[in-house]
């Protein structure tokens, strides 16, 4: 990107700004300044998405594919929302880039590039520090039309560990904040599985003294409290659950051990993986997604 461009987030943004469903914000309005993304793959990619807010002061935007332009887009109307450009495009590109004409301002909430064909699509959308909350600030109308623009088969909701570092979390409220977000999404998209992430286990390393597996570490205060309400809402609102405690990292006293050795699962801090610890997190969460599908096409 070039130019003074602000980026936000729905952790920490702005009440003034507008987010979707990847929870950031970039906004700009000076004249020349762009933003692109260039494909490694060499087979480029078909098919473009760029969600964008419409406001009353939006001002317009020059799209390029490989340098070359191919539209201009106005982001100005008589309200506020969101809306979704999405381009079919009859030959594979390697590079998109939008460059503001300086007529307004323009806030990108989100944008992406795949190819038609068979396969599986997997979009991730994570910001560090968020819990659930943070998705009371995403505006609903935009994420139902980003979502509706090309709706998933199945959706992975992953919070709690950052909830489980709370000295005083209100369990049965987060239960029912968990619940009613479950809930709208369902509203928007009811023909999509929804499936929660138990949060892992996780503890804060201790200098001295410690209050598990022999000292030295202690498990995050919340955690207990904030895996059980999880797994009551998905009980209560009838999704999967995948156990990532269960099924990684086994108790908080396995933890030191996962950090150690040549090829690590955690990091030190005994929060975060390594990329070896996610990868086997995404093979065990696959597998089990598999299963679920095996299951309902065997009407269990």
């Amino acid at each position: 990107q070039g130019g003074e461009w602000q980026a936000s987030s729905a952790v920490r943004g702005p009440p003034s700004r507008m987010f979707g469903r990847s929870g950031y914000n970039l906004a700009g309005a000076r004249a020349g300044d762009w933003i692109s993304l260039r494909a490694n793959d060499l087979d480029g990619f078909d098919r473009v998405h760029v969600s964008m807010r419409r406001a009353p002061d939006g001002g317009t935007f020059r799209v390029r594919l490989d340098g070359e332009e191919v539209g201009v887009v106005a982001t100005r109307a008589a309200g506020t929302d969101a809306f979704v450009l999405r381009l079919d495009l009859p030959a594979r590109r390697r590079e998109l880039a939008l460059e503001l004409l300086g007529d307004g301002p323009v806030e990108r909430l989100g944008w992406g590039v795949d190819r038609r064909g068979r396969g599986v699509l997997v979009e991730a959308f994570g910001i560090p520090g968020a819990t659930i909350a943070a998705l009371d600030n995403r505006a609903a109308d935009a994420v139902a039309r980003e979502l509706a623009a090309a709706t998933p088969a199945l959706l992975v909701l992953e919070f709690g560990t950052n909830e489980a570092t709370s000295r005083d979390l209100d369990a049965p409220a987060y239960a029912a904040a968990l619940s009613r977000q479950v809930a709208r999404l369902r509203a928007m998209l009811p023909r999509t599985g929804i499936l929660l992430m138990g949060a892992p286990d996780a503890a804060r390393p201790m200098r001295r003294g410690g209050s598990a597996c022999g000292g030295r570490r202690t498990p995050l205060p919340a955690l207990a409290a904030g895996r059980a309400a999880q797994r009551e809402v998905a009980r209560g609102e009838r999704g999967g659950l995948f156990d990532w405690g269960a099924e990684v990292t086994r108790g908080s006293c396995n933890l030191p051990a996962m950090a150690r050795g040549e090829a690590p699962l955690m990091r030190t801090d005994l929060v975060h993986f390594t990329p070896a610890g996610y990868r086997l997190t995404a093979e065990l969460l696959f597998a089990h997604i598999l299963r679920g599908a095996k299951m309902e096409a065997q009407g269990a």
